[in-house]
């Protein structure tokens, strides 16, 4: 995957920059503006909900997951603006009312509740407004708290009632028929309230320090491993508090047992007796659009299940930090360069995560690539952030970029997301135009151009040209040695760290 990233890099590259003394731009431009409501947040996007009426034909709810939800039209931001865009919407007729309890993954306040109606004559269909809308809130789905009615503008179909004080992690919108159960179509709800970023094993001092390692990292030096982490460790003089690995997210065979093997060999105490945290890349067999589609319902469902059950005991190795499907910003993997079916498929993958209880404890981390290709831009891929835990990126050497250095790549990755900490998930020199020297002290530079990032992972491997082996660069290598020796670049999981996920597992496992 890292050549073809690389080899596409030069391709389309106009100018390569010379290595010895690249000028800096200016950082990139604040982000913009989120679709937000005084500083509230749509939190029932991309939610799983049911639906208590048959739909007309032709009207139908999309894409049910499991026993989970009955579809997902009336939570995918897609409104329409006229009666022409009938086939967003979901349509009942001969029903007095119909309930859509929406699950929120867990409790919250809401400020205000909507919903969209589609109005107008469509074919046979003479769609009307709903005669009223109720919504009341629940914390466990079957005791319901007072209602409140949303009133609706007839001249945009929405419905909306604000300062509602609804609290729970369910809502039910009671949709009310028109006159004689006549027939009328809704294509979205929505809930608006406050979401505070968890800073979810975030160290209060430093950054995690960390690589990945497989089989060709020392091969030319005899060492025979599937997982050298030792040795990277002893070339650099310092542990690793952070590793990354990768799994196949195919089959019954690529399971978390599988995972837990690689972390009870690799990933427990190792050079000077500390542990490390363990964060794998999790890579799909499908384009995004078929994993909208929930093609890998049932796996999901299956390997956090097996997730949870480990996770009760005492071997568990700690919580898992799932990455998966990086990169979608690009060409070069499958799931990449279509924004808005990657939106919809991560908020269905994380979902079903959240349904089974696994979010507590483990860490999600939504990761791109530092330069975006095709037509849509990083932010566009970007799930909410009620949909991860950290944000983390690729970061190599880019001849496509302004600047192809740390400090200018990881600008667009920060700008995602105010709050949430980020990581480079993977990255490393290699091109030859690259200054190595250069790019390591940037890579450790970023403790003052970049603060937020809380962890890197250096990706010291070969593959073929690009070979971005640490040890391979003498001059390199002894700067890495030097650099990391501050105390900031963490070679421990800090105490309090710790001491966090022994609560959320409890908090978990109740």
């Amino acid at each position: 995957m890292r050549y073809k990233m690389t080899l596409l890099l030069a391709a389309i590259a106009t100018l390569l920059f010379a290595c010895e003394e690249p000028e800096k731009p200016d950082y990139w431009p604040e982000p913009d503006d989120k679709e937000e409501k005084a500083g509230l947040l749509n939190l029932a996007v991309g939610k799983f909900y049911k639906t208590t009426a048959t739909t007309i034909e032709g009207y139908e709810d999309v894409y049910p997951c499991l026993n989970y939800s009955t579809g997902v039209k009336l939570t995918d931001e897609e409104v329409a603006t006229s009666a022409k865009s009938s086939a967003l919407g979901v349509g009942w007729k001969g029903v007095e009312s119909v309930d859509v309890v929406v699950d929120l993954g867990r409790e919250r306040t809401i400020e205000s509740v909507k919903l969209h109606a589609i109005v107008g004559q469509v074919s046979m269909w003479n769609f009307t407004l709903p005669s009223a809308v109720e919504v009341r809130g629940s914390k466990d789905g079957k005791t319901w708290g007072n209602s409140v009615s949303l009133a609706f503008d007839t001249t945009t179909a929405w419905a909306k009632a604000e300062k509602c004080g609804l609290t729970g992690r369910y809502l039910k919108y009671t949709i009310k028929a028109p006159a004689g159960a006549g027939p009328m179509l809704v294509d979205e709800i929505e809930a608006w309230g406050a979401h505070k970023n968890e800073m979810k094993y975030v160290p209060k001092k430093g950054a995690y320090h960390g690589a990945f390692n497989n089989s060709t990292s020392f091969q030319a030096e005899g060492i025979q491993s599937q997982c050298p982490v030792d040795t990277y460790e002893e070339y650099v003089g310092k542990q690793l508090s952070l590793m990354l690995w990768y799994q196949g997210a195919t089959g019954p065979t690529r399971n978390y047992a599988e995972i837990m093997n690689i972390r009870r060999t690799f990933s427990g105490k190792n050079y000077n007796g500390k542990y490390r945290i363990f964060i794998y890349g999790w890579e799909p067999q499908y384009p995004a659009a078929e994993l909208a589609t929930g093609v890998m319902d049932e796996y999901y469902n299956n390997y956090f299940k097996e997730v949870k059950e480990v996770q009760k005991g005492e071997d568990d190795c700690g919580p898992a930090w799932f990455r998966p499907a990086n990169e979608m910003n690009s060409g070069w993997v499958k799931w990449g360069n279509d924004a808005p079916n990657y939106v919809k498929y991560w908020r269905r993958m994380y979902n079903i995560a959240e349904q089974v209880g696994v979010t507590e404890y483990n860490v999600f981390v939504w990761s791109s690539n530092a330069v975006s290709f095709g037509k849509y831009n990083m932010k566009a891929y970007y799930p909410g952030d009620q949909y991860c835990d950290w944000i983390g990126t690729s970061c190599y050497y880019s001849t496509a970029s302004t600047y192809g250095y740390p400090s200018y790549l990881m600008n667009e990755t920060q700008s995602i997301s105010e709050e949430k900490p980020v990581m480079i998930t993977e990255g490393g020199f290699g091109p030859k135009e690259c200054n190595n020297k250069l790019w390591v002290k940037e890579w450790f530079g970023l403790k003052e151009t970049h603060p937020r990032v809380k962890g890197v992972v250096w990706e010291n491997h070969s593959n073929g040209d690009l070979d971005r082996r640490i040890h391979h660069d003498a001059a390199a290598l002894e700067l890495y040695k030097e650099l990391v020796q501050d105390d900031y670049w963490l070679d421990y999981i800090p105490q309090e760290v710790l001491d966090e996920m022994v609560e959320r597992k409890t908090k978990q496992n109740r």
